[in-house]
């Protein structure tokens, strides 16, 4: 068995089911702001906060939402005139 090197790839199906999972909750949660986005009237602000807005490639991942939404469509902290937490650490780590 040594010769052989073996190596144990359970956790690769482990990974790949989490990811797969991931994949689903995001579709949902775009889905949902995206009903709710079509369902509220043109002069509401919908202000969302969500876990996914920790996601640094949040406003990618939901660009059609963003982009269906326009300015209806903000997260709290912009609402009160700031940056997102994670634009912020990004930012400021020089990863944007």
């Amino acid at each position: 068995m040594i010769r052989e090197n073996p190596i144990d790839t359970r956790w690769l199906s482990y990974l790949s089911f989490w990811e797969m999972i991931n994949r689903i909750n995001m579709e949902r949660a775009k889905n949902n702001i995206m009903r709710i986005v079509e369902g509220v009237k043109a002069h509401c602000v919908i202000i969302y906060d969500h876990h996914i807005l920790k996601e640094e490639k949040y406003k990618e991942r939901f660009k059609e939402v963003y982009e269906k939404a326009g300015e209806k469509l903000m997260i709290a902290a912009e609402c009160m005139g700031e940056q997102s937490m994670i634009d912020k650490i990004t930012k400021e780590n020089g990863l944007k």
